[in-house]
């Protein structure tokens, strides 16, 4: 007989076991936006620089806009000189009537100061409107911050032409970076899970540490917030996104990552070391040792 071999053996126990799925996955700007000129000017001032963090509604760029100053004085001036002309077609109206009570003038003569007044009531309108879309067109030679965030590089200088034109080079990009999401893809075998998990609450989520971080690096905790409306049947997966808290920045926009979803807990179950299971094909078993032989 072959001589007595020395085993290791553990007591079996019970515990509680998290049941997770592994995924790759990229992190994503929650918002991310390509700030372009909306009109034909000149760069005047660039008041943001590279990288910089910036509030929604900060002053980023001004525009050359001695033109657009310009038709402002000019609407306001003809709108200036049509209300004038209206307060006469008043005062003309109100003379008619005076007149047509006392039987000096016929009606139709105040059905004409009455059609004037309210043409020049029309005018005046247009007027106004005029002016209101000079300084619509007035306001785009200032550039600000739509969204809270991160500045990209900087692509004009003071002197640069810009054109309004949705195909032009973007002055700069804004990325919001907390907090920020990471979007994945589990296997549609896992869908059923995923949905249930989340149907049950909040779906937590790890981002692990990428291959080559310092020894000690935690992870990063985030949630479930959007599994996607259908299943890629060319791939059979299905896109998942989670969002994260990123003060400390250390997750960035377009990074690689792993990412590890707990799908639900098994609570109380009986558990053994990987290492003790015997694997045969689809067979899976273990060595059980009666306690009366131990000594």
């Amino acid at each position: 007989a072959p001589p007595a071999q020395n085993v290791s053996v553990m007591q079996v126990k019970q515990a509680d076991v998290p049941v997770t799925v592994e995924a790759s996955g990229t992190v994503t700007a929650l918002q991310s936006v390509d700030l372009r000129a909306q009109t034909t000017s000149t760069v005047a001032q660039v008041l943001v620089k590279d990288g910089q963090t910036v509030r929604k509604g900060e002053l980023l760029f001004r525009f050359d806009d001695r033109a657009e100053r310009a038709g402002l004085e000019k609407a306001r001036a003809q709108l200036a000189r049509d209300r004038a002309a209206q307060n006469d077609l008043e005062r003309q109206y109100k003379r008619a009537q005076e007149l047509v009570a006392q039987n000096f003038v016929s009606r139709s003569a105040l059905d004409t100061a009455q059609a004037n007044l309210e043409s020049g009531q029309a005018l005046l309108r247009s007027d106004e409107a005029a002016v209101q879309a000079t300084q619509v067109t007035l306001g785009y030679n200032e550039l600000r911050a739509p969204i809270s965030g991160r500045v990209g590089i900087v692509s004009v200088y003071p002197g640069s032409l810009v054109q309004a034109n949705a195909s032009a080079l973007p002055l700069v990009n804004i990325a919001q970076l907390d907090p920020i999401a990471i979007s994945f893809t589990v296997p549609e075998t896992q869908l059923g899970s995923l949905l249930a998990a989340t149907r049950a609450g909040e779906l937590d989520v790890e981002a692990l540490p990428p291959a080559g971080a310092a020894r000690g690096t935690a992870s990063i905790k985030g949630r479930v917030t959007a599994v996607d409306n259908l299943v890629d049947s060319a791939t059979g997966t299905i896109k998942v996104k989670a969002e994260f808290d990123n003060k400390t920045q250390t997750l960035w926009p377009g990074q690689y990552l792993r990412v590890r979803v707990t799908l639900r807990t098994l609570k109380g179950v009986t558990v053994v070391p990987q290492a003790a299971i015997i694997m045969r094909g689809n067979e899976r078993s273990v060595y059980v040792v009666d306690a009366d032989a131990l000594p």
